[in-house]
């Protein structure tokens, strides 16, 4: 993972696009869609959304910043840390930011960022620690 290019880091920008758009539009499409409500309360704000932004950011850069061949351990360590921390924001919000879709959406996030980082992964590597 050398890229803020790369799959991973893309994954990010997706899944915070996502969950931006779902604060904005709650659910409708746009502002011309008719179930539309600029009032609608999806229970987070952007700030929440940035500080999800900031825990997946450094999260890439941990990774990035071990040194190679990163260890295993190393790199699940990282997974825990930013799981935790995920945990902790979507409770501070009653679990209303991190719901199915945004969940596919980590756990195929963390996969392609520890397959990156040289770790093989083709299951949920979250699942051990994420209430989400």
């Amino acid at each position: 993972m050398t890229s803020e290019n790369s799959e991973a880091w893309i994954s990010k920008h997706d899944l915070i696009s996502e969950i931006t758009h779902y604060m904005k539009y709650a659910g409708a499409e746009g502002e011309h869609d008719p179930w539309y409500d600029p009032k609608a309360d999806v229970g987070y704000q952007q700030a929440h959304v940035d500080q999800l932004d900031g825990l997946l950011t450094r999260f890439l850069q941990t990774l990035q910043g071990l040194p190679n061949p990163k260890a295993e351990a190393d790199i699940m360590a990282a997974v825990q840390t930013a799981v935790l921390g995920i945990n902790a924001l979507n409770d501070s919000v009653q679990g209303c930011m991190i719901e199915t879709g945004e969940r596919e959406m980590l756990c195929d996030f963390f996969c392609l960022a520890v397959n990156e980082a040289g770790l093989a992964c083709e299951d949920d590597i979250t699942d051990e620690w994420r209430d989400w």
